[in-house]
């Protein structure tokens, strides 16, 4: 929440903000000036949605085509809160109203060149067009290396001997941004920004970018909290049969115009001895909607860890964990188990919340619709509910077990929870969420069943599996590019290590292969993935050019991925019981450590 400042007694300090603030008033009513003379003209000069990545039309009215975020809203909501234009001009005016002025603070174009060089050195991955429009140096000889800087798009930031880091102002909370006498907090995030002493310049930075970050955030955008059962199971609340049907798969189907060809090498890469012996690796792992907590999971033991690394609590579900996703508001822990339920845990406490109704087959897969209590569970018969997360019941059957004994492959869903896609067996369908009607199908999508992942601005939908990879448009099922999944097929090595005078027979090897869990960046620009060995891949959207990475510790046997929000970092679970970090670009490995205990 934003708070009005304090009052304080008149004393010359004060007498400077005020002067800075009038000068600020004067320039900022000379940029309104000009730009009411030249409205006809104006142009956007942020291109992409902050919110879903999605290209804009580069002239008004700005609003995202694809996920309807306005980016020139009203210039206040109904309490009063400025709203900011987020171009180069609207995010750059209303800095100079806030910060003009304040110590160790320059803006553009009065930037000095060797604190924007120092800048860019010290943050390799921003873009060189997009245009620095505030830096705060916190160096002692003005090389702008150490502290932040701000763009229409993203604040970034650095402190001195750790490497820089930045957030887009659609992933920064509004709520979680303070500072104190010598540091900026911005959710976990914390600025050694060394505030001079006696300074406002804290209190004034805090404010300021907590405006940019509420105007970053479309109207609606923020999650649904929703109170789970007290504890325990949830008794039933409503008849097992009350929930609706859908028709099922029922409805017009497509095909690929050619049949693609067979794209399954059939390669085996072969070691001489076994690459890891554990007992439970870690199979699934998911990230908070704010970046803040991790989540581990192998066997039955789920681990939740700071972003650092420390552990902060330890959860056992009833049976083996199949899937697992943090709820929107980041307070719950849904996890799929091979005891065909779905169970909600409390990861404040641990607690186990409730328990949806058994399937008829292991839990396979569990994902949470759009910013409410709504999620989707599949079982690996192909069963797919929507289940209301209030009270742990279905409230749509969209799917029974399929007739013909296909399996499920996985599911994705809308960003607003509307549309669920499902591949069992070779068909992809879109369902509807309310209703469970049939939106689209497409038959023979890939040999077998695929998982699923859609863009963040819900246009794309990928399909990858051992048959290769697969984009359609997910509004229409309109089949896109394809390929095959590169590098080998099966990684195969001897169940025990021979002796300096013994040869590994045959039958003394076993074969490996990894099952691909694609993820969407936040941004929506790739895909990360891993391939049929284990290993980290990159699937670009827009080129759709496939870039398959090498296998390092940390970088290896991947079991499960997921982003953070920021978009340039992935926790990584590998069968060897590692739980990695990566920052990706440029790539470097942040954190290697056991991820399950015992």
């Amino acid at each position: 929440m934003i708070t009005a400042k304090r009052q304080a007694t008149p004393t010359k300090k004060t007498t400077a903000l005020d002067a800075r603030s009038q000068i600020a008033d004067e320039m900022a009513s000379a940029i309104r000036h000009k730009a009411e003379k030249t409205t006809h003209r104006c142009v956007m000069q942020v291109t992409t949605c902050l919110r879903c990545g999605g290209v804009m039309d580069p002239s008004p009215p700005w609003i995202c085509k694809f996920c309807g975020t306005p980016h020139a809203g009203a210039a206040t909501d109904e309490f009063g809160r400025p709203r900011i234009q987020f171009t180069d001009d609207g995010v750059l005016g209303f800095l100079r109203s806030r910060v003009a002025g304040v110590e160790n603070t320059s803006l553009h174009p009065a930037i000095p060149p060797k604190k924007l060089a120092g800048v860019r050195k010290s943050h390799p991955y921003l873009p060189p067009h997009e245009t620095i429009l505030a830096v705060y140096d916190a160096t002692v000889f003005g090389s702008a290396s150490d502290g932040y800087y701000v763009t229409a798009r993203r604040i970034g930031f650095k402190n001195q001997l750790e490497s820089a880091n930045f957030l887009e102002w659609a992933h920064v909370d509004p709520s979680n941004v303070y500072a104190d006498e010598k540091n900026l907090f911005i959710g976990q995030a914390k600025i050694e920004a060394l505030y001079p002493d006696d300074s406002e310049a804290g209190e004034i930075w805090a404010e300021t970018i907590e405006i940019l970050a509420y105007s970053a955030r479309p109207p609606g955008a923020a999650p649904v909290a929703f109170n789970a059962p007290e504890s325990g199971p949830s008794p039933m609340q409503q008849a097992a049969g009350s929930a609706i049907s859908g028709p099922g798969w029922e409805g017009s189907s497509s095909r690929w115009p050619a049949q693609p060809g067979r794209y399954r090498n059939d390669s085996t890469e072969q070691l001489q001895a076994p690459p890891y012996q554990v007992d439970t690796g870690c199979s699934h792992v998911d990230v908070s909607p704010n970046g803040g907590m991790i989540a581990a999971a192998g066997d039955e033991t789920i681990v939740l860890y700071h972003p650092n690394g420390s552990p902060y609590l330890q959860m056992r579900a009833p049976d083996s964990i199949l899937s697992m996703r943090f709820s929107p508001d980041g307070n719950f822990l849904l996890v799929g188990c091979t005891n065909s339920c779905a169970c909600l845990f409390d990861v404040r406490t641990g607690a186990l919340r409730g328990q949806t109704p058994a399937m008829g087959d292991y839990c396979d897969e569990v994902l949470w619709l759009g910013q409410g209590p709504r999620f989707a569970m599949g079982s690996q018969r192909g069963e797919v509910w929507i289940v209301d997360g209030l009270s742990m019941q279905p409230a749509v059957r969209v799917l029974v077990q399929d007739p013909e004994h296909e399996s499920l492959g996985g599911m994705a869903v809308l960003p607003d929870g509307s549309a669920l896609f499902v591949s069992v067996g070779n068909r992809i369908g879109a369902f509807d969420t309310s209703t469970g009607r049939l939106h689209w199908r497409f038959d023979e999508a890939l040999e077998n069943p695929s998982r699923l992942a859609v863009s963040p601005r819900g246009d794309v939908l990928v399909a990858v599996g051992h048959d290769g990879i697969a984009m359609f448009d997910a509004r229409t099922g309109q089949p896109g590019a394809r390929c095959p999944m590169p590098g080998v097929t099966t990684v195969t090595w001897p169940d025990k290590q021979g002796g300096m005078f013994s040869r590994v027979k045959p039958e003394d090897m076993s074969n490996y292969s990894w099952s691909a869990r694609p993820r969407f960046s936040p941004l929506g620009d790739m895909v990360a993935c891993q391939d049929l060995a284990g290993n980290l891949l990159f699937i670009e959207v827009a080129t759709f050019g496939v870039h398959a990475t090498p296998r390092v510790t940390g970088r290896a046997w991947i079991e499960d991925l997921a982003w953070f929000p920021d978009g340039n970092h992935l926790v990584l679970g590998s069968s060897d019981n590692t739980l990695a970090m990566w920052r990706v670009r440029p790539a470097q490995g942040l954190l290697h450590i056991r991820a399950i205990p015992g």
